[in-house]
C-alpha cells in the first residue's frame, strides 16, 4: 500500500470516479478492495464499493462487477444504460 498511498498522496483526484467490487465469499481479496476503496476517497475520488452476493473469485463476481460499476459509468460518460 506505500506506493499506492504515496502515488494518491502527491495529488487530488476530485474528478475522478472509482468503482471496486469482489465477490462476497472473496476473503482473500476483500481487504485489499476496501483498502483501495479508502485510499481512493481519501484521495477525492467519488468511489463506489460493491460486494458481489455469494460469489467468491470466480467469472460471476466480474461479471456482477461490471454491471454494477456500468450503472456508476453510464451517466458519468453521459451514456444511458442498454435496454430490453
Amino acid at each position: 500500500m506505500k506506493p499506492l498511498n504515496n502515488l494518491l498522496a502527491s495529488k487530488k483526484f476530485s474528478d475522478m470516479v472509482a468503482v471496486f467490487t469482489v465477490g462476497s465469499n472473496d476473503a482473500g481479496f476483500i481487504p485489499g478492495q476496501k483498502r483501495m476503496a479508502s485510499a481512493a476517497s481519501a484521495a477525492g475520488m467519488t468511489v463506489t464499493y460493491w460486494q458481489s452476493p455469494n460469489d467468491g473469485h470466480v467469472l460471476p463476481a466480474l461479471t456482477d462487477g461490471l454491471d454494477e460499476a456500468f450503472v456508476v459509468l453510464y451517466p458519468r460518460l453521459g451514456l444511458a444504460p442498454p435496454t430490453g
